[in-house]
């Protein structure tokens, strides 16, 4: 795998497949997001829904902290 050689993969490390995001909502994709490593395999539309999902996240610690 092209990550682990540049050392953003380790053993035991999550990653998630441009498929693998088209089978999740937003609710399921934000429980997982900061577990996951590597995203392979994505498209443009895939890449909006991940920084959708950080945005949220982001705006959530905002109004929390």
């Amino acid at each position: 795998m092209t990550a682990s050689r540049l050392g953003l993969y380790a053993t035991g490390s999550r990653a998630l497949s441009g498929e693998q995001i088209d089978a999740m909502d937003i609710t399921q994709l934000e429980k997982l997001i900061n577990e996951i490593c590597v995203f392979y395999r994505v498209s443009p539309r895939h890449k909006h829904k991940i920084v959708k999902v950080h945005y949220f996240i982001i705006l959530l610690l905002h109004y929390t902290a």
